[in-house]
């Protein structure tokens, strides 16, 4: 079985908008999944309830700061410093990248007024004693292999407990062959992987979390045939906004590379699908 790990990345946000851009890059390239306010839309959904569930999800977290402390919260906290004490807090695995020289910084990147100035210097002081990993990077180049090498390390003598399985299988005509035939029933009522990699269904009953899950059964089951604890379901869930919400009858495709499975009193067992792997079929 292959793991795959998720990576919250962190920081201020209109002054690092390529320096996101540089981690999500070498999260990928490492094969790990990326988490972040990207995904965050205008979903209803509280924000910072939003992000306390990506950061609940994700299994290392990575920060990194320049010369702004960045939006606040209603409580006067910046939303950067508040992700920060909520991934200790959770005991996640924090990486941290603080900009070497603020001082040299063009003025449009960094804090014009003397208060965020100060809650930035006693925020990059708090990172400087707590964080497990600090690094000190110049520009985006050295930003970019910092990340790099770090990220590869950490996961390498540091795994984390909470890695989420990658199931990435095709089940072909030959692979479904192998399986006992005693088992053609139950294979009748399994969705089967398109040529294009993905599952092919259609909604057929919806069911409403509020503010956290959506629910929706399928037109068929699945299974992950390779994992211990293999569980057929024709039940999906993810985490409200992730996607436009679905209706009865709506036409879906989806991938399984990310999935666990939640267990529910009145619908069973649903399998989370993560949100890059579920497509509405226009």
């Amino acid at each position: 079985m292959e793991y795959k790990y998720q990576v919250f990345i962190s920081s201020t946000y209109e002054d690092l908008i390529e320096e996101r851009q540089v981690a999500i890059d070498k999260v990928m390239k490492l094969h790990q999944i990326p988490a972040g306010m990207e995904l965050f839309g205008a979903t209803g959904i509280d924000q910072w309830e939003y992000i306390r569930n990506e950061i609940d999800n994700s299994d290392y977290y990575l920060l990194i700061l320049a010369g702004r402390y960045g939006s606040l919260h209603e409580d006067g906290i910046g939303y950067t410093e508040l992700e920060y004490d909520y991934a200790r807090k959770k005991e996640k695995h924090i990486l941290a990248f603080l900009v070497k020289d603020i001082e040299n910084l063009p003025n449009k990147y960094c804090e014009s007024k003397h208060k965020q100035k100060e809650q930035l210097l006693r925020f990059r002081n708090k990172i400087e004693r707590e964080a497990g990993l600090v690094a000190y990077w110049t520009d985006i180049h050295d930003l970019s292999a910092k990340i790099g090498e770090s990220l590869a390390n950490v996961i390498i003598k540091y795994p984390a407990n909470s890695r989420w399985e990658r199931v990435e299988h095709v089940v072909s005509r030959e692979t479904n062959s192998t399986i006992d035939k005693k088992d053609v029933s139950a294979k009748k009522e399994l969705l089967q992987i398109g040529a294009d990699g993905y599952y092919h269904t259609q909604i057929t009953e919806v069911r409403n979390v509020p503010l956290k899950y959506r629910c929706y059964k399928i037109n068929g089951h699945i299974q992950e045939w390779e994992a211990e604890d293999a569980a057929k379901t024709d039940w999906l869930f993810y985490h409200a906004g992730a996607f436009e919400d679905l209706e009865m009858g709506d036409k879906v495709r989806f991938k399984i590379l990310k999935t666990d499975i939640n267990k529910w009193r009145d619908i069973g067992i649903a399998r989370n699908i993560y949100p890059a792997d579920l497509v509405k079929e226009r």
